[in-house]
């Protein structure tokens, strides 16, 4: 997930990072985690077939400081995304809160008439106030302090040297409003089988009450506003961290990415 973890370069940039230039099909573009990083990227780009280049759009240069809102977020990336590929059809993916970003720039595309054949929601929870850094950064609705970044930070084994508190902080309350509202775009949610945040708060016990469950092809409640036949359920090995960190887990969601854009493609 992290420099530390990959040896992967993750730094701002007003260009698309390219990952992997070779191949035929159109561009895969990820975005980065609720950290700002992009080099699980790297790492996950080995196991995606080799018929599509594969391109990060990392967050901009003073997210914080410059009090980037969303919608500058998402044109930012869409200026970025369109010096690559100048239209549609389009293909992307974001990790944990990288998918509400994702998400967020298909859309801005397709109300600007844009085709979108693919967005893939790496464990990406729908948008939902959290109490806790783990919860925050399962699902980055909420703004975590710079302590709870630290505890989180350590807990995954990310270096603190490599990561700004600010922009993480900033980030999460952009997220927060991330318009989801039914569309005619489709979704490939790829959810991790395993639990990761603490299931005695009362924030866990209010989303299983409205159908948040590990247990079963639910939609991590994207399927609470989006009309089910758009979205497709993919259940993949390990929790919310370890579906990337472990080498075989990352072996199968690639395989698993793999195999949805090959729908997508046909």
């Amino acid at each position: 997930m992290a420099k530390c973890i990959y040896g992967a370069p993750a730094y701002p940039s007003d260009k698309a990072i390219a990952v992997r230039t070779e191949g035929h099909q159109a561009p895969l573009f990820f975005l980065p985690s609720g950290f700002g990083d992009y080099s699980y990227v790297y790492e996950l780009a080995r196991f995606i077939d080799n018929e599509s280049p594969i391109y990060a759009l990392p967050w901009p240069a003073g997210l914080a400081e410059k009090g980037f809102t969303l919608a500058k977020v998402v044109g930012y990336a869409v200026a970025m995304l369109r010096r690559v590929q100048p239209h549609g059809p389009y293909h992307l993916a974001g990790y944990s809160s990288g998918g509400l970003l994702a998400w967020s720039i298909a859309r801005h595309l397709r109300e600007n008439g844009e085709k979108i054949a693919f967005v893939g929601l790496i464990d990406t929870l729908l948008p939902e106030m959290r109490h806790s850094a783990s919860e925050a950064f399962a699902g980055e609705a909420q703004s975590p302090s710079a302590a709870e970044i630290r505890e989180e930070a350590d807990r995954i084994g990310l270096n603190m040297d490599l990561i700004n508190a600010a922009s993480i902080q900033h980030h999460a309350r952009l997220v927060a409003d991330v318009d989801v509202t039914p569309t005619d775009i489709d979704v490939y949610l790829f959810k991790a089988k395993e639990e990761y945040m603490d299931e005695n708060t009362s924030w866990f016990k209010r989303i299983t009450q409205r159908g948040y469950t590990r247990e079963d092809a639910s939609a991590l409640l994207w399927d609470t506003v989006l009309e089910p036949e758009r979205i497709t359920v993919t259940r993949v090995n390990g929790n919310h961290v370890t579906l990337l960190t472990d080498a075989g887990n990352r072996q199968a969601l690639g395989a698993h990415i793999s195999a949805s854009l090959k729908v997508c493609r046909e």
